[in-house]
């Protein structure tokens, strides 16, 4: 299963008193785990054994298997029923259409259509902003296009040339010239720290990539406003 049934990441941090100013809460992503409010997600497992992209393609477990079917429902019904500013989706597997990490499961490379499913969903039933923090792909990049933010942090100690650089030597060069992407780089690793935090009736999150040089060559806030609870 690529996507997670177990992240609690969907937060809202101004859940108890919207009036007041809230001290940030830290999340830190590494790799292909994610750590927010001491709910920690592996998020392991690659799907690599489908290779189409229709209604039989899945990403939630074996195909056909009334396990998967389950998984996606459990899914897409947590997320409509999320009244959380924000919900923070992890993913071994980046969603953005760009060739990256194909042969071990990516959302954009023979799975579109259940991809397509999932951001259908977001975009008419879900409140709130949606961030997807993926990884399991040795380049760094950051996708912000058409409703989509996706942060893919390449995990620390990936030596290079690796995998992607010895097959496609400008791969985030290339990228970078591709719409929607703001951020690339095939040369080093990263961590992505995610702070969530509030004032007043304004949710706030804060998305940084640190390089492992100790640059922090991006940033990224989101702001959403909190519902008026009814009486």
């Amino acid at each position: 299963m690529c996507a997670s049934t177990r992240s609690r990441s969907a937060v809202n941090p101004l859940a108890q008193s919207p009036s007041r100013e809230l001290p940030p809460t830290p999340a830190r992503v590494h790799g292909e785990q994610i750590t927010l409010n001491g709910a920690r997600d592996p998020a392991s497992v690659r799907s690599s054994h489908l290779r189409c992209s229709g209604p039989s393609s899945v990403f939630f477990g074996v195909s056909g298997a009334f396990g998967s079917i389950l998984k996606r429902r459990w899914l897409l019904r947590t997320l409509a029923a999320s009244r959380a500013p924000f919900k923070v989706i992890c993913s071994p597997c980046t969603l953005a259409p760009l060739p990256a990490n194909g042969r071990d499961g990516s959302w954009a490379t023979g799975f579109t259509a259940e991809r397509d499913l999932l951001l259908a969903h977001i975009r008419r039933h879900v409140s709130g902003r949606a961030v997807f923090v993926t990884g399991d792909t040795h380049w760094t990049m950051v996708y912000d296009r058409d409703g989509l933010f996706e942060a893919r942090p390449c995990p620390l100690g990936i030596p290079t040339p690796n995998d992607i650089t010895l097959t496609d030597p400008q791969a985030a060069e290339d990228a970078r010239g591709k719409p929607g992407v703001a951020y690339a780089d095939d040369d080093k690793g990263h961590v992505a720290f995610v702070t969530v935090s509030g004032h007043r009736r304004v949710a706030r999150l804060d998305l940084t990539l640190l390089r492992e040089d100790g640059a922090t060559p991006y940033r990224r806030r989101f702001e959403q406003p909190v519902a008026t609870r009814a009486p």
